[in-house]
Order: C-alpha cells, then structure tokens, then sequence
C-alpha cells in the first residue's frame, strides 16, 4: 500500500510524491486533523476552510483516478499505526514541508515511528528549500537546478488495481468524495455559519480561481507591478494574489516559474515597452526571495519563537503582557490605533486576508517598535489574518521589521509617511477607515517621533559591542543572502556599529 500524506501539496501537476507513489501500484491519500497541524495559536478558520477547500476539490479529482483520499482525525501516529495492522507493508510519500515548530515536531514523531516500523518514508522537495544543506553559498546554483527540470506531469494511475476498504472505525477517516461540501465542514467541527466570516471572498471553485489569476497576472496586471506594488489601493490588482495557492500547494512555485519564462519570452520577441518585462523581473526575484526566506525557517526551526541574534532575545517582552501592553495590542488588534493608514490597513486584512508586503512592514514596524510588543505576540494575531500564511516567511520577517535579526538594516516605518508616500488621496483610507478622517492626535495611542527615537536608540546601543558583530557575522554565514555579498560587507566591515546587511 502506497500512502501519500497531503500536507502542503493539494495538486495533480508538478507533485512529485503522488506521481512517484503511482508508479508503484495501490495509492491512498491521507489527510491529518492532528493536533500538530490543525490546532496552533497561528492557525484560524480562515485557513482551515481555504485548505478544506483545496482539499476537496483535489479529492473529486483524484477519485476519478480510482485513489481515495481519507480525512485523519486525532493522533496520526495511532492512526499510522491502525493502518499499518490493517493493510501490512506500507511506504509512505510526501513532500518535504518547512512549517510552524509544531509541524515540525509532528514530523519528528514520524520519522521516529517509520524508523522502529521499517516503513520507507520518501519525502521530495517541492521548491528551493534544501534539508540539510550546508553553505548557503550554494543556494542559488541549486535554484537554478531545480527551477531548471521540468515539472512532473499528471500522474498516470493503474485503473485496474484494487482500492482495499478501511473499515477500522477507530480511524475516524470518512472518504471525502462521499462527503458534500457542507458535510466535510461539520466532519471538521466547522461551523458552515463561520464561512462568511472566516473567508467572506472565498470562490465556489479554488483552482478556477487560480487560473483566472495567474492568466491574469501575466497577460496585463503585472504591467506596473514594480511600481504599484507598495501602494495599497493599486497592489490588489498589480499584485499577481497567488500566494494562498503557492501557500497551500495548489500551485507550485516552478509551475508559476515557468509561466513567468515563458511570458518573458514571448515579450522579448515582440517589441514592448519595457515596463512589463521590468516588472516580471522584479516578480522573479520576489520568487527567489520567497525560497531564501523560508530556508531560513528550514536551517532553524526556533526562529519561530527565538531572536535571530541572542542579543535581542529579551529587549522586549515576550512572556505574559502586562496589562499595559495587552491594552496597546488589544487596540492594534481592534483598528483603534488613532493613526488612519495602520487602522485602514488593519481592517482591510482582517476583511479580505491578504494586504500587500509594504503594508505588511509597517503594521509589524508599528507593533513592535512604536508601541514595543514582543514579535511573536503580534506576529501570532497576524499569522491568523494572512491567508497566505507561510511560516518562514513570516517569521523572519517578524524578526526583520522588529530589528532583531542583527544583519538587517533597522528600519521603523513612519505611518504617516506613509499615507503620504502610498496613499496620498486618502482613498484607501477613508474607505477602510471606520472611525472616520481625519483623526486628531489626541486620539493616538503612543507618541510618534518619540516611540522611534526610543526605539531606535534601543536597537541600535545594542549593536555597538564587538561580541554583537561577532554573533551577527555567524547569523550572516547561516541565514544571510549572498548577493553581492562582497561589496556590502567591504562597505560595512569598517564599522563595527554598521553590521546592517540587506536581505535582496
């Protein structure tokens, strides 16, 4: 019995792991509710019904292949042990996943389990997140390779093979494709009520949606993509909107590589105006970043909870709020700021999920440097707004608009720069505004220009000791990027206070 564990890989075309399994007879899908996967501060409904979602429309494909997917509640451990007594020698594929601490202590359990079992788990890389690798300075030449293979096909299942029956209730494990929509929602203990709510724009049909965007995307709204991407109101249609489907494996990123190839191509045999193709290869390292992020996640899973330099580990606080900082989250949280643009953008996230990267920055440099909350507070709330929640890119960059990373330039945003620079009609604003324009200083929580001056002043004394550079050179050779690595550190070598190398 060949098992595929569907993790963050709901899809036919480029998936590895399914096309391997294929090849080797009786394929089932498995899907776990664990309490590992499901169940985390960082997790919302919003995701859950968006995954579901995926998942059943990949089911009501995969079915007509004769391969049924199977819903696993409570502990997948005792569930791979049940299925293992039931069906004999098993193989297990998957996809290597890079996600939250707690995904990762699942897969530990695992892995221990296939070991005292001798059962073969073949896990494949999707992207270029590589397990195990030792020099960063190798992580583009690899890039290049894997972008560079072709992506796997469909994959061609055997219609006359026969699919066992699991009749072991105590797998809690109904077949989706038995299941109407509305049922797997109650199979999960989610309240069909709660669709509006978790994902109001959620589409009747995900991968038709997926299509539409990335047609889109290429054909006409990545023409001022670099240059509209930063605004609020004009990245909702300049950005390309893929990331939920990248997030949750609905599309893979050298599928969305090789669209990006081909669009190039075929814009520079033609005679265009260079806008759109600049604009693609702004997109294109914005791919590449994606990847070095979450390598980051990949080479230390407790970034997720601990400073990138220990220096910075308990500059602020990040046990139990005192009932001051509770107050000050509690109003960021609930768009009461006083300060227009960081409200409009906090409530336009909370209705639709998804806000641009620009945005994204401020709301974290706000939280963490005006009004002094510890990342990982803020950056919980957060990760349950995102759909596109992605646990390596998240958390680094929590840590990188917070000043903790230690080769980062320190950056505090200025929100009302901002609404100059990106918004200068106040269009977006006043539309997501719900306490009205314009609002007066009083109404303010926290005093700009000296929150930023005071936390400046504390992140930046902290960099001035030589252990501090020290440490931020061992976090540069383990997480920092390498472009035109040589240059920036001759440039910033001189001065031992200057260790601010930029992630590209």
């Amino acid at each position: 019995m060949n098992i595929v564990w569907l993790k963050n890989d709901l899809r036919l075309y480029d998936n590895e792991a399914l096309n391997l399994a294929a090849k080797d007879g009786v394929v089932l899908g498995l899907f776990s509710l664990d309490e590992l996967r499901w169940n985390t501060p960082d997790r919302s409904i919003r995701h859950k019904v968006f995954t579901l979602r995926a998942l059943y429309e990949l089911s009501k494909q995969l079915i007509k292949f004769k391969v049924p997917v199977y819903i696993i509640k409570g502990n997948f451990i005792t569930t791979l042990d049940r299925l293992k007594k039931e069906c004999g020698v098993l193989t297990l594929y998957s996809h290597q996943e890079t996600g939250n601490f707690s995904s990762y202590s699942l897969d530990k359990k695992v892995r221990k389990w296939c070991e005292l079992n001798q059962v073969k788990w073949v896990e494949k890389r999707q992207n270029n997140v590589i397990r195990g690798l030792k020099k960063r300075d190798l992580w583009s030449k690899k890039w290049n390779e894997f972008m560079g293979k072709d992506c796997f096909k469909q994959p061609h299942f055997d219609y006359n093979v026969v699919i066992p029956e699991i009749r072991n209730s105590q797998l809690s494990s109904p077949k989706i494709p038995d299941l109407e929509w509305n049922d797997l929602l109650k199979f999960c203990a989610i309240d069909p009520l709660a669709l509006d709510l978790a994902c109001n724009s959620l589409p009747v049909n995900l991968n038709k949606r997926m299509d539409t965007l990335l047609t889109s995307f290429f054909r006409e709204r990545c023409v001022n993509y670099r240059t509209e991407m930063s605004s609020p109101l004009k990245a909702e249609y300049a950005c390309s909107r893929l990331s939920p489907f990248l997030t949750n494996g609905m599309l893979s990123i050298r599928t969305l590589y090789k669209e990006l190839l081909a669009t190039k191509d075929v814009l520079k045999s033609t005679e265009v105006d260079q806008t759109q193709l600049n604009s693609l290869r702004s997109f294109e390292k914005r791919l590449h970043w994606r990847c070095h992020f979450i390598q980051k996640l990949e080479f230390e899973p407790q970034l997720e909870y601990r400073c990138m330099h220990i220096n910075y580990e308990h500059v602020r606080n990040q046990k139990t709020l005192n009932a001051q900082e509770e107050y000050l989250l509690n109003l960021w949280k609930e768009a009461k700021t006083g300060f227009p643009l960081i409200d409009a953008c906090m409530n336009y996230l909370k209705m639709t999920g998804w806000i641009n990267f620009r945005m994204r920055a401020m709301l974290v440099s706000f939280a963490s440097n005006n009004l002094w909350l510890h990342w990982t507070h803020s950056g919980e709330h957060l990760a349950r707004l995102f759909l596109d929640y992605e646990p390596g890119i998240h958390w680094p960059q929590m840590q990188m608009q917070s000043g903790t990373t230690g080769i980062n330039t320190i950056r505090i945003y200025n929100p009302e720069k901002q609404l100059v620079d990106q918004d200068p009609n106040q269009e977006f604003t006043t539309r997501w505004n719900p306490n009205g324009w314009p609002h007066s200083k009083i109404d303010q929580i926290v005093d700009l220009k000296n929150s930023t001056q005071s936390a400046r002043e504390r992140l930046w004394t902290l960099r001035k000791s030589k252990t501090f550079v020290d440490l931020a050179k061992k976090v540069y050779h383990e997480h920092g990027s390498r472009m035109r690595q040589n240059s920036r550190l001759k440039r910033r070598s001189s001065s031992n206070t200057q260790l601010t190398l930029l992630e590209e």
